[in-house]
């Protein structure tokens, strides 16, 4: 009889622990499964290409790049007009601030417009023109002078490749330049992309003798992987073995890719 009761207790007590587990697993079935949220996609809007001669929208924050390595950054866009239905002794204007480097720009440097003040301003061999502004965006126009390409031509000059050519590796770099831009018979040549990434470099060799005020004819070529962006700056630079400021000079020279490619 009493091994009875322990089996009758031992039962219960199996059917009570079971009883027990399976609410639990019951409570748990019901219980909401957290899901986690699937992020939405972060569209990136491909920023501004600048086209000389051609107006560009830039909103605040924004930057044009030009085929020369030019770059414009809107950087900021006062607002100090008067609040509508104030009397104000001055109107105020919108003011964008443009931040520019690269291209023939030999350092970074800034323009203030101004709706009042007026919506033009020039910069190295630079002219800009503002329009279309409001409180979070302008419309930029930017012309390059005519000049620039042949600023330096008492001093250098290239045949081949001309402003805006079409390149493709290897480039082939031909012209004349008086024996002072050289020391010990080269300078210094390099390639750039629209970015300012440097995609080669060599010197261009003096083809007769360099020691003379005279013009010397020149010659480089650079081998370069396809870049990824549409065009990009050719750029020789006169030798300073002094490093000294004052003596330094270069002559850019806007060039487009013949196969850009995405790596």
């Amino acid at each position: 009889m009493r091994t009875k009761n322990i089996i009758i207790a031992a039962t219960a007590f199996i059917c009570l622990v079971g009883a027990v587990w399976g609410s639990s697993l019951f409570r748990k079935a019901q219980e909401p499964i957290n899901v986690p949220a699937v992020p939405t996609p972060v569209v990136v809007e491909p920023a501004p290409v600048g086209v000389f001669g051609s107006a560009v929208t830039l909103e605040l924050g924004d930057s044009a790049t030009y085929s020369d390595g030019l770059v414009a950054f809107l950087k900021q866009l006062d607002d100090s007009r008067c609040p509508q239905g104030v009397q104000c002794i001055r109107q105020g204007e919108l003011a964008p601030v443009l931040r520019l480097r690269g291209g023939s720009l030999t350092s970074e440097t800034e323009l203030t417009f101004g709706t009042e003040r007026g919506l033009t301003g020039t910069a190295g061999d630079y002219a800009f023109i503002v329009s279309g502004v409001t409180p979070r965006s302008i419309a930029l126009t930017v012309t390059k002078s005519a000049n620039s390409a042949t600023s330096h031509s008492d001093k250098i000059f290239v045949t081949s490749p001309q402003t805006d050519a079409v390149v493709g590796s290897p480039l082939t770099v031909v012209g004349e330049a008086r024996g002072t831009w050289y020391f010990e018979a080269s300078f210094p040549v390099k390639l750039l992309d629209a970015n300012g990434q440097l995609l080669a470099a060599v010197p261009a060799q003096a083809q007769s003798d360099w020691m003379t005020e005279n013009f010397v004819p020149f010659k480089a070529e650079l081998t370069f992987e396809a870049p990824t962006t549409a065009t990009g700056t050719l750029v020789l630079e006169k030798d300073n073995p002094s490093g000294l400021p004052q003596n330094a000079d270069e002559l850019r020279i806007p060039v487009r890719f013949s196969a850009p490619t995405e790596r």
